[in-house]
């Protein structure tokens, strides 16, 4: 079995001033978000780690960086491009409250299956979850034992996580979303070749998040 520990990253100046903040746009970690990451990995410095795994967006690594910080061991990393947070398009970068009210946000925020990315010029939902999937698939296929420590986006990781679980497109984005510096865990089992996944513990922060070891 492999033992998935999943993190948002750290709060950024986009998340603070409430901008879309997708996959072709980055920002730097607030002081939120950089003591948010040193007391989660003060929190995980105790849990052994086989490999860690982490977006190729900045502010991911960052979070990971700070993170491993914690721990006197290194642990071996691998940034992985399907971990990219969902992109956005035309949107990305833009202030939430001036996007255009109509179809498509509601579309975008409650619809997943009926979101049509050809008209922000970003991707699909289903393109998301098919490489989000591809992305758990390979760590897992790497690791059928052991513990994984995976860094990544708020929209990929909620959208991703459900769809691995059986949820239908419609309803991937349904359920608590993610905040920064949370961690979930996941329980991965691989029998005949086929891949099950378990939640855990979903958005868990370090105060409440006493389970974790």
């Amino acid at each position: 079995m492999t033992k998935l520990f999943i993190v948002r990253h750290g709060e950024t100046e986009n998340n603070r001033l409430n901008l879309m903040n997708g996959g072709s746009v980055d920002s730097p970690l607030t002081e939120k978000g950089v003591s948010g990451a040193k007391k989660l990995g003060q929190f995980l410095k105790d849990q052994p780690f086989d490999h860690a795994y982490v977006s190729p967006q900045q502010r991911a690594q960052t979070t990971l960086e700070l993170m491993l910080a914690e721990r006197q061991q290194p642990v071996a990393t691998t940034v992985l491009e399907d971990l990219r947070e969902f992109n956005m398009g035309r949107w990305d970068g833009q202030p939430i409250a001036t996007l255009p009210q109509g179809k498509l946000l509601d579309d975008y925020l409650h619809h997943p299956d009926r979101y049509d990315a050809t008209l922000t010029g970003g991707e699909s939902y289903q393109h998301l979850v098919d490489r989000g999937r591809r992305a758990f698939d390979q760590i897992v296929q790497a690791y059928p034992q052991g513990n994984i420590l995976v860094v990544a986006h708020g929209v990929v990781l909620r959208a991703t996580l459900n769809y691995l679980q059986g949820t239908p497109l419609s309803k991937i984005r349904d359920g608590v979303s993610l905040v920064n510096t949370s961690v979930s865990e996941f329980s991965a089992t691989t029998i005949n070749g086929k891949i099950t996944y378990h939640c855990d513990h979903w958005n868990q922060l370090p105060p409440a998040a006493s389970t974790i070891r």
